[in-house]
């Protein structure tokens, strides 16, 4: 009661931005405690009614009822954020990782022999259902000891209850990944492409200058953009005001036509140079010197026939106190919709970052050779729109 209470409170916090933060940073550990103190057989009714609460608190998020949100969009929201999900955590899962990685800690730091202890004849309560739930962690043929082993060997900075997760959770993605792959293509092509460390930096931001701050109608926006969910008011049969070799374009459900794949009133164009702008700025505040599309820069052209002039082709940006082997460092951006069906076309999923890829290729291709002849290095700056 005293949780669902707690949770009512969040949802009634009209910062979408600060309730995300509030829910995984503080609401989500509330319970940690008793996970680490009370056995996994006797905190699964717990357990399972906060994995509801959970689940409430990330339908007011992104606006939706609880029954909207299918269980398997909801198990890929407790993945990490690195893994396409919202890092939200598994109350199951850490039940069990944060008991068996309490009693090590505690033998451990104690100097208690914890393998003597469980082969005890009488060793308890605890001891006994220690035994069973570390089960969970073992593969065939291994002993608690090889656990115990595993866990001392492990870095540093990982903590024995992070490398339990982890060991539950790894078998759990797959499952997931594949009931998607199995339910929608795109959607695992999309989902895909968020498992990088970039994708979802937008959602590790603590909004400490207003600059930071992401209004509620869109952050729940990025929310579902993120979650592959329908874009929300969206109408079925609304054609786009740009066409695609003379013919018609109709917009989808998931608004990913209008992020990168239209471009009405130089969409694209625009998009593409508040990246450059932005990436500007930061090289500029790190100390930098930088120049925006600098002219003249290639005096000496290559032998090859190129359709345009390379005299005069001006890379987006020159860091003119470069400290590598160069005059200067060139860069030049490009954002490719990577997923191919936001342009009209189907999708496959081994289509997964040919577009980008592309785009690398395309700009080495143009700059690569043409920089190096006349003294400079070149970096492409690819960036995938969608995500």
């Amino acid at each position: 009661a005293c949780l669902q209470s707690e949770a009512n409170n969040l949802m009634l916090h009209e910062d979408l931005q600060e309730r995300m933060i509030l829910f995984r940073y503080s609401f989500i550990r509330k319970p940690l405690h008793i996970f680490r103190t009370v056995p996994p057989v006797l905190t699964a009714e717990f357990a399972e009614g906060f994995e509801r609460v959970k689940k409430e608190i990330m339908c007011s998020l992104i606006g939706c009822p609880s029954n909207e949100l299918s269980l398997l969009d909801f198990e890929l929201c407790k993945f990490p954020i690195h893994k396409g999900g919202f890092g939200i955590n598994e109350v199951v899962e850490i039940s069990k990782a944060a008991f068996v990685a309490s009693l090590i800690d505690y033998h451990q730091q104690n100097g208690f022999c914890l393998t003597e202890l469980l082969e005890a004849p009488n060793r308890g309560f605890h001891l006994q259902q220690l035994v069973e739930t570390s089960n969970l962690f073992l593969a065939d043929g291994m002993h608690i000891a090889d656990l115990l082993l595993m866990t001392r060997l492990a870095e540093s900075d990982s903590t024995v209850q992070h490398q339990l997760c982890e060991k539950l959770s790894a078998a759990r993605f797959d499952t997931v990944m594949d009931s998607i792959k199995i339910r929608n293509s795109r959607h695992f092509v999309w989902v895909r492409g968020l498992q990088n460390e970039v994708a979802g930096k937008w959602l590790e931001i603590i909004p400490q200058y207003n600059k930071l701050r992401m209004p509620a109608i869109k952050f729940r926006a990025a929310l579902r953009h993120r979650m592959f969910l329908k874009a929300e008011n969206f109408i079925p049969g609304i054609r786009c005001a740009c066409s695609r070799r003379g013919q018609p374009v109709f917009l989808d459900m998931y608004g990913h036509h209008l992020t990168t794949g239209c471009n009405t009133n130089n969409t694209r164009i625009v998009l593409h140079d508040g990246v450059k702008k932005e990436l500007n700025y930061c090289l500029q505040y790190s100390g930098y010197w930088t120049l925006e599309e600098e002219r003249n820069l290639f005096i000496r052209r290559t032998e090859r026939r190129r359709p345009y002039d390379e005299h005069n082709l001006r890379p987006d940006i020159s860091i003119l106190n470069y400290n590598g082997n160069a005059a200067r460092l060139l860069l030049d951006v490009s954002i490719p919709a990577t997923l191919s069906y936001a342009n009209g076309n189907r999708v496959s999923t081994t289509d997964l970052g040919k577009r980008a890829q592309a785009a690398h290729e395309d700009k080495i291709d143009k700059y690569g050779e043409l920089s190096r002849i006349n003294g400079f290095s070149f970096k492409p700056i690819i960036f995938e729109s969608l995500y």
